[in-house]
């Protein structure tokens, strides 16, 4: 174009002729490029709807209003939830997934801040928009929007004669980034083939005369003819804004020309001058405020879409006329016919007073009998033709909107219908093949979410305060200082450095994390990975580390190499790279001997236990024979009386339950003293196998003594039984 050749090299633009009206012209000359296109889509919502008054083709008396097959609708509704439902959820890491602690800590900002502002769900909203545009129009468009927020400050300052003024001035308190859907009919672009050669993109911005005030000023918004919302006699006329309404708007486009490098706002009515002119203030890397549109069907010499409806209108066409030829068919389809007037009343009667089980009587019935009785007198308008043609008109709309659900990607598979006939294993291939048949579509949704994301990120890191990051990242919460517990500023402020350098792009990457899955079993499932996965590394690792502490730095690497891979865990990533810094730096501590032989202190105190036990078991041992003898001696006395045997058996038998008693005792503490003489002959033997030679001599005589005291407890135990037989036995 001529006029884009002088915007583009900036030659002669002749007598009359300013920027603006060049302008101007462009704009003028995309709207006729985008006529027909903007005239399809118009023509297909109006079908969506349900409001267009005839078939596509123009011919209004075709099908009548009153019923259609709107097969537009429903497969815009099966299809949106397949392309696009699920808010997108911002990932922000290092573009190389190594040990970069700055890069891990600006990733984390950013990536929070970008959570926080997905809350108030413009982005997801003007995706849905873009996404009903996109299945409708085979386009939709999104548009970023800086919006910082002004508060009037008052201050001093101090002249040159050494007074002070006071003045006011604009501080910036707050700052966010908003996200509008663009319909269709609103955007524009320049000419191209491929989207990274497109010079200039522009939308249109209806404003009511308020905002035309309050955006350009008092003089230039007044200027601004309200067009848009009024009726065409008040848009050329004279006609002021009451007269217009209160619905009346102007309108007013904003062109962002990249060969420029400036944003321009003009309005067509008045193309002798700019609204407002301004250098490029996002400085974004590709400039433009929006992501690529996402486009439907297109060939690669134009960027100019064909909405999918087209490609397959002539079969929606066919099923409203079969619709309308089965309603048609329907209304025939009724019980009507004709009878003999000679029976009139019979056949009235007949047909409209009688109840189930009645009889109406009739004159004349040999007469009546002879014309042929009802079959004779009556005759029924045929259906028979018409129920075989209604059958037929259903079977071949079923036909065509299973071919239309062939040529969409609708297979049963995803419209949730099956032939229960069917094997898993065909259900499976065939929802493989529509998965397939949608990946393009959730593709460039999920392309234009990721462009968006990164502009985003973008504007944050470039135009928000340190104040409006740490406070939307809440960086001071997660990034604290160990020692001192307090938020460790050094690394907020590394962080940010990181984030408004040019470093930024190279060294952090920006993604959607999920658009279609569902992830919010996801996050457990991760949080449980990283746990269970730590914990088995370090079962395993600490018994390694004890044999070969060297292997130290090699297992934790490998640590965080498993860590960085879980984005979840990129908050505690810090927390873990630091506890692990200090215990490969911590100095080998000496591993205690395991088996360890007695002192010197400790096997004095267990020959005087083992003293003690002695005497315990002789005294013991000396009561019982105490008990026994005196026992013996009142039988003994009283044997020769006859009166007192049956007392004497009973006390015979209570002093050898009480000898099996005292026995019972005595083995008891036999055996007590024989295991715990065991385990010091155990430790014993444990301290010569561990080096303690200087004791040797006092173990083996300890061993010695435990082995005669045992002797002679059982030497004792053998003398006693064999006195107390004897006394049984005298």
């Amino acid at each position: 174009m001529a006029e884009e050749a002088r915007l583009k090299d900036g030659d002669d633009m002749g007598e009359g002729t300013t920027p603006s009206k060049l302008w101007a012209r462009e704009l003028e000359q995309a709207k006729k490029a985008n006529k027909a296109y903007w005239k399809q889509c118009d023509d297909i919502g109006q079908k969506y709807k349900g409001q267009d008054d005839g078939a596509s083709s123009g011919d209004d008396s075709a099908i009548p209003k009153n019923r259609k097959y709107n097969v537009l609708w429903s497969v815009m509704e099966t299809m949106k939830p397949l392309v696009y439902y699920q808010a997108p959820k911002p990932f922000v890491g290092r573009r190389f997934n190594d040990s970069d602690p700055k890069a891990r800590d600006a990733s984390l900002i950013i990536e929070r801040g970008l959570s926080c502002s997905m809350d108030n769900h413009e982005l997801h909203d003007a995706l849905l928009d873009a996404r009903d545009d996109y299945l409708m129009c085979s386009r939709g468009v999104i548009w970023a929007k800086y919006s910082p927020y002004m508060q009037l400050r008052q201050g001093e300052r101090e002249l040159p004669d050494g007074t002070t003024e006071s003045y006011e001035y604009e501080e910036k308190v707050y700052e966010e980034c908003e996200w509008e859907h663009v319909l269709y009919k609103d955007f524009l672009h320049g000419a191209a083939t491929k989207w990274k050669h497109v010079p200039w993109v522009a939308r249109r911005v209806p404003m009511d005369r308020e905002e035309l005030i309050k955006r350009f000023g008092d003089e230039v918004g007044k200027k601004v003819p309200l067009t848009i919302g009024c009726s065409d006699e008040f848009k050329s006329s004279g006609a002021t804004d009451e007269e217009k309404g209160i619905f009346a708007k102007g309108e007013v486009w904003e062109i962002w020309s990249k060969r420029k490098k400036k944003v321009y706002w003009l309005c067509p009515s008045k193309p002798e001058m700019f609204l407002d002119e301004k250098d490029d203030f996002l400085d974004l890397e590709g400039f433009f405020p929006c992501p690529r549109p996402s486009m439907g069907t297109k060939t690669n010499d134009s960027l100019m879409p064909t909405p999918d409806y087209k490609l397959w209108q002539d079969i929606a066409i066919e099923l409203d006329e079969l619709t309308y030829r089965i309603k048609l068919l329907t209304e025939s389809l009724r019980v009507v016919g004709v009878y003999d007037s000679s029976a009139g009343e019979v056949m009235k009667r007949l047909m409209t007073q009688t109840m189930e089980n009645d009889m109406i009587p009739v004159d004349s019935w040999a007469l009546f009998s002879e014309k042929g009785g009802l079959k004779g007198a009556v005759e029924f308008l045929p259906i028979e033709q018409v129920a075989n043609v209604l059958e037929r008109l259903h079977r071949a709309r079923q036909a065509l909107t299973q071919e239309l659900y062939e040529i969409t990607g609708l297979s049963d598979i995803v419209r949730g219908a099956s032939d229960p006939r069917e094997t898993a294993a065909a259900q499976k291939i065939k929802g493989n093949f529509a998965g397939k048949r949608l990946m393009p579509k959730q593709g460039e949704m999920i392309r234009m979410a990721d462009e968006a994301l990164e502009i985003q990120s973008e504007i944050m890191s470039k135009h928000y305060s340190d104040e409006t990051l740490i406070m939307i990242s809440s960086a001071t919460e997660v990034m604290i200082n160990d020692q001192t517990k307090q938020p460790d500023m050094n690394r907020i402020q590394a962080a940010l450095q990181l984030i408004r350098s040019n470093m930024r792009q190279q060294r952090i990457k920006v993604d959607e994390k999920s658009l279609i899955v569902e992830d919010a079993a996801d996050d457990q499932n991760q949080r449980g990975q990283i746990l269970n996965g730590i914990s088995q590394l370090l079962s395993q690792a600490v018994p390694f580390l004890q044999q070969a502490p060297a292997a130290g730095p090699l297992l934790g690497r490998l640590l965080m190499f498993g860590v960085r891979g879980y984005p979840l865990a990129k908050s505690e990533e810090h927390a873990i790279q630091l506890s692990l810094d200090q215990l490969l730096a911590a100095p080998p501590q000496p591993q205690e001997q395991e088996q360890k032989g007695p002192s010197e202190a400790e096997l004095q105190i267990k020959r005087e236990e083992l003293a003690l036990k002695r005497e315990e078991l002789a005294f013991k041992r000396e009561e019982a024979e105490k008990r026994y003898n005196i026992e013996m001696a009142k039988i003994a006395a009283e044997s020769g009386k006859d009166r007192e045997q049956s007392q004497n058996r009973q006390i015979e038998n209570m002093m050898r339950k009480e000898k099996q008693d005292a026995d019972a005792t005595i083995r008891a503490e036999q055996v007590n003293v024989q295991r715990e003489s065991t385990g010091n002959a155990q430790k014993i033997d444990l301290a010569k196998w561990m080096g303690e030679r200087d004791q040797a001599d006092d173990h083996e005589a300890l061993k010695a003594s435990v082995e005669q005291d045992k002797l002679s407890a059982q030497s004792d135990q053998k003398r006693y039984e064999a006195a107390f037989r004897s006394k049984a036995d005298t």
